[in-house]
């Protein structure tokens, strides 16, 4: 670092015995000002460039990293360790170090989070320890500091605590011994608050790529499950737009549900127990969108695309959100025309058989 006496303004103002003393003390001043808000400036600039790769890391290891890396160097340290809170808040996890020898972090693979561990300490006060000799940190853990690195002469210990809950905590040491200027304490907490704002946005993005991971799992179950299902299947919106369904419906609608679907609707008839042919407002599919819940359902004649004719009986029952409001429609489709064909089967012959019962004569039977 550039201190006032290496610059040419200083030395010349030391070098002149004509200048009053007054105005030697001023000079030193204010070199003193301009070099501080140099520093204060390549701070900024440290700290920019950090934040900008933490904005850009995705991972959690990407943003471990970055912090023990390029965090140190910020912080102008000569090592740094960072330690992770596991789920349950019980303890630490080291998860990667700078200027320490490797056995060092394997010798600690967890450690509790419990008083008188400084990790603990501050993450559960929330404030961070500055220590400016070696002897002041060992005065206070001493099981912590006196087999340190006799290299480390000062430290900090920073808590990353993320706008949820604490994250972990981040120690760096120095060579030297370090007084801490207070702008050198925030500037150093500005530095774990950007650290822990990306551990916990690393962390979110894990958590969604897991959510997205079972959905997809499950969403592929369930698809397998709707295949294999005997029966046509689906699920539409409150525009009778098909959200999900399975190959057998498919193969009997287009986009939307019969009532809804000009087209469509012309292939679908139905009729009301006296003969008249039903209004599509009355089909199942409005109906349970609508609340109502059509079970066992209403019978359809479909006219296939060959000009056959198939019986076919639909379902519906409303598709509810967790608030209870109606979202969408559930809706089976069952191919009964085996079935109804039997049926119309019994219902002529127990009218001939009826007739056959009510007859007076031969004549009345051959009529």
């Amino acid at each position: 670092m550039t201190t006032a006496d290496d610059t040419p303004g200083a030395n010349a103002a030391a070098a002149d015995p004509s200048l009053p003393e007054a105005a030697l003390h001023l000079v030193a001043a204010e070199q003193q000002v301009r070099l501080a808000a140099e520093e204060t400036a390549q701070r900024l600039r440290r700290l920019q460039t950090v934040t900008a790769k933490l904005a850009g890391a995705l991972t959690p290891d990407e943003i471990v990293a970055i912090i023990v890396n390029d965090g140190l160097a910020v912080a102008d340290g000569d090592g740094s360790i960072l330690g992770l809170l596991t789920e349950a808040g019980d303890a630490f996890e080291p998860r990667a170090s700078t200027g320490y020898a490797p056995e060092a972090l394997a010798a600690w693979p967890r450690i509790p989070a419990q008083p008188g561990i400084p990790w603990a300490d501050v993450v559960q006060s929330g404030e961070a320890l500055f220590y400016a000799t070696r002897e002041a940190a060992t005065a206070r853990y001493p099981a912590m500091f006196a087999s340190a690195t006799a290299t480390h002469q000062s430290y900090c210990v920073l808590p990353l605590r993320g706008r949820e809950r604490p994250r972990g905590a981040l120690s760096i040491n120095f060579g030297q011994p370090r007084s801490f200027a207070p702008d050198e304490r925030a500037y150093l907490l500005t530095l774990a608050q950007h650290c822990a704002q990306a551990l916990e946005r690393s962390q979110l993005f894990v958590s969604l790529q897991q959510t997205e991971r079972t959905n997809h799992e499950s969403q592929a179950r369930e698809r397998a499950l709707l295949a294999q299902l005997p029966l046509a299947v689906g699920v539409f919106d409150r525009d009778g737009t098909w959200i999900a369904r399975n190959p057998a419906l498919e193969r009997l609608m287009g986009a939307q549900i019969p009532s809804r679907d000009p087209a469509e609707r012309q292939r679908w008839r139905s009729w009301t127990p006296d003969g008249a042919p039903l209004d599509p407002s009355q089909w199942p599919g409005d109906r349970a969108l609508r609340g109502e819940v059509v079970a066992p359902g209403i019978d359809f004649l479909r006219t296939q695309s060959d000009g056959s004719e198939v019986w076919m009986r639909i379902s519906a029952a409303p598709f509810r959100n967790a608030a209870g409001e109606i979202i969408g429609a559930v809706m089976v489709i069952e191919e009964i025309d085996e079935r109804k064909r039997a049926e119309e089967r019994l219902h002529s012959l127990q009218t001939v058989t009826a007739s056959f019962a009510a007859a007076q004569s031969l004549d009345e039977v051959r009529r």
